[in-house]
């Protein structure tokens, strides 16, 4: 009975040790500044060329928040859910300042707004809408 109630204990500890270091190694990689690589399969220089400024997204797990720009305007909001590969922002806003390529800058806060998942590989960040469709890739800021 003992032994039983030792095995327990431990597989216990272990499955929550287990569970914990992912989701602390990913948050240390998601928090970070991410410049916009590509929309929708097509490389950011081709789509913001007119733009002041080319998109990026700051995102910080630990107050539960995001920010940055759409190649025009700031942008700010909170992160709704976020685990494994679940990724979902909400209350997204931001400035109004009327600039060149004003369409492209709503499609990517669009594409932010509907985005659902995520994956991080080789210091990129891929977000996925709802269908699984690959919308938006960034690279990690040095």
């Amino acid at each position: 009975m003992k032994i039983a109630i030792l095995l327990i204990v431990c597989f216990i500890l272990f499955s929550c040790n287990v569970k914990k270091k992912p989701i602390k190694e990913e948050s240390a990689t998601l928090n970070a500044s991410w410049f916009l690589k590509e929309m929708n399969g097509e490389p950011t220089p081709n789509i913001f060329s007119k733009s002041p400024k080319m998109p990026q997204l700051q995102i910080d797990t630990s107050e539960m928040k995001v920010s940055g720009n759409d190649g025009c305007n700031s942008i700010f909001g909170s992160i709704e859910n976020w685990n494994a590969n679940v990724l979902t922002f909400k209350n997204l806003g931001g400035t109004k300042m009327a600039c060149a390529n004003m369409e492209r800058s709503m499609e990517y806060s669009q594409a932010l707004s509907n985005m659902k998942t995520y994956k991080i590989e080789n210091s990129e960040l891929h977000l996925f809408d709802a269908v699984g469709n690959e919308v938006l890739i960034f690279r990690k800021s040095e």
